[in-house]
C-alpha cells in the first residue's frame, strides 16, 4: 500500500487500525461502503485505496493514519480468539 509506505506503516496494520479487522472480505466491504472505493469484482481484493474520492458531505475518501505511539498496540492475529 502506497499510503502505508509513505507513512512507514505496514498495510495490514493500517487497515487493522481503520477497520479493526484483517479479514479481506470485511476490509473490501469497509473500503466500498465507508471509504468510497469502487466495489471489487468477485474474488478480487483491494491492495490500494484506489478510486476513492474525498467528499466532505458523505465523509468518504478518508482513512486515518495512526500516530507512531498508537502502533505499539499488539493486535490479535487473524482467527485468534480474544479472551
Amino acid at each position: 500500500m502506497e499510503i502505508g509506505k509513505k507513512h512507514s506503516i505496514h498495510g495490514a496494520d493500517l487497515v487493522q487500525y481503520n477497520f479493526l479487522t484483517r479479514d479481506s472480505s470485511e476490509i473490501n466491504w469497509y473500503l466500498a461502503n465507508y471509504v468510497g472505493c469502487p466495489a471489487p469484482k468477485p474474488g478480487q481484493k483491494y491492495d490500494e485505496f484506489l478510486g476513492a474520492l474525498y467528499d466532505e458531505t458523505k465523509n468518504t475518501g478518508v482513512i486515518f493514519i495512526p500516530k507512531p505511539s498508537r502502533m505499539a498496540i499488539h493486535w490479535p492475529k487473524v482467527n485468534t480468539p480474544i479472551g
